[in-house]
């Protein structure tokens, strides 16, 4: 795994638990945003300011230089399926809505005054974003439109053809965009959009975030840039500023098989509370050890990466490992309720002590109690002999005196080393206020 840490450019050790420097690249300009794309057996960082650099599999470093033969400073690129590498994002005005696009089989090698195209619709916005889409398909986001490019011919340019799929519809924030089996995610210049083939051949956008409008109309516009997303596992992840914050501080999660099961892709959303995580990039790596792990930058300092979703290896040894619910307002968002009881299942077999906490609104978190956590593996009387975990643990709290409000989400905090929490369920009940407890 690769990171770009203020001047310099990283690799994560071979124990997960350090960062080193890449040698030959620990100059670059500071304060831009970086992005990584690979192609053949090379990784291209790209800022738009430096000269693009290269890494080999030896993690030898390549200056790709900056003449007409050379790969373009640009912010973006995507390498598609004609074995040709494409380029945009240009930081200077007058070519921000250019993509260039490399020889074949040779991303490395460029002729960038005759193999380069303008992606225009009677304005000049900048080009947010490059992804392949089907076959010979190059989705290109621009922050106030989306164009296709068909590849499906012998001569570049010639046997191409592009066309505009919106003039309406953009996408302000190219880090949102993701692959979700043939579709793809993205957060547009008016909520999260899909973007899919229908039965007829054809694209079309909608979009699947009418039941978060509230925070998304609240996005900072003037800092929607920042906003970042990736798909992990069945789930979109989306981390975008609000409000004021320059800086992600929201972080909103689509459920993709949550919504197939419903029939309804505007279904399956999550809301974690704002500012619990602060995100500015995520990706993920397994090294053939079936262990998939996600990794998320903190928006609030350029050194620190954290595992998400994911806690089997880290056992509370240095970190407080907490999960935090999602808000529960009952689908009655005006109405004051007390919040009792609650209830949590968990598995025995994750022996430990966890503090149970509670956030009226948006206020303070108030302890409600812990659940201890003990039993051990039966090995039950039949044939074959399996070993499972012993029956779950039930654990009941009295929550109505820690006062009333719209919605209500629960914390459960673990910082005991060697000890992993397994919940499977919670459950809380809430009753109209009347005036009186």
């Amino acid at each position: 795994m690769l990171r770009a840490r203020a001047t310099k450019i990283q690799r994560l050790d071979a124990d997960f638990g350090d960062w080193s420097d890449i040698t030959g690249l620990t100059t670059l300009t500071t304060g831009l945003t970086t992005n990584f794309a690979q192609a053949n057996d090379r990784c291209f960082i790209l800022n738009g300011t430096d000269n693009v650099f290269s890494i080999d599999t030896s993690f030898t470093v390549t200056d790709e230089g900056n003449t007409n033969t050379d790969f373009p400073k640009t912010t973006v690129a995507e390498y598609a399926t004609n074995n040709r590498m494409f380029a945009s994002g240009s930081l200077t005005v007058a070519e921000r809505d250019y993509v260039w696009f490399s020889n074949s089989l040779a991303p490395q090698t460029w002729v960038r005054d005759t193999n380069v195209f303008k992606v225009r619709s009677g304005g000049s916005g900048k080009v947010t974003w490059l992804k392949m889409f089907k076959d010979l398909e190059l989705i290109i986001y621009k922050n106030d439109s989306i164009f296709v490019l068909n590849m499906d011919g012998a001569t570049p340019l010639t046997d191409w053809e592009l066309k505009p799929l919106s003039t309406i519809i953009g996408c302000p924030a190219g880090g949102t965009v993701a692959d979700i089996g043939n579709d793809h995610v993205f957060l547009g210049n008016d909520g999260v959009r899909l973007l899919s083939r229908t039965t007829f051949d054809k694209l079309r956008v909608g979009v699947i975030s009418d039941p978060i409008r509230e925070i998304i109309d609240g996005i900072n516009q003037d800092a929607i840039h920042t906003a970042n997303a990736t798909f992990e596992d069945g789930l979109y992840i989306l981390n975008v500023p609000t409000g004021t914050s320059t800086y992600p501080d929201r972080t909103l999660i689509w459920d993709s098989v949550a919504a197939t099961r419903n029939g309804n892709p505007s279904s399956g959303w999550t809301v974690v509370p704002k500012a619990t995580w602060n995100l500015s990039v995520m990706s993920s790596y397994g090294f053939g050890d079936n262990i998939h792990t996600f990794v998320g930058g903190s928006a609030l300092a350029d050194s620190l990466c954290y595992k998400v979703l994911f806690g089997t290896t880290d056992n509370g040894t240095a970190i407080t490992q907490q999960i935090i619910t999602k808000e529960q307002d009952f689908d009655e968002a005006f109405l004051e309720k007390i919040f009792d009881p609650s209830q949590f299942i968990a598995e025995t077999g994750s022996d430990g002590i966890y503090l149970v906490e509670m956030k009226i609104d948006d206020g303070a978190w108030l302890s409600v109690g812990q659940m201890a956590l003990a039993g051990g593996l039966v090995t039950p009387f039949t044939t074959p002999t399996v070993t499972v975990l012993d029956v779950n643990a039930t654990h009941s709290f009295r929550t109505k005196f820690s006062g009333r409000g719209h919605f209500v989400t629960f914390r459960i905090t673990n910082s005991v080393s060697g000890t992993t929490p397994t919940f499977l369920e919670y459950t809380t009940y809430a009753k109209p206020y009347m005036g009186r407890i």
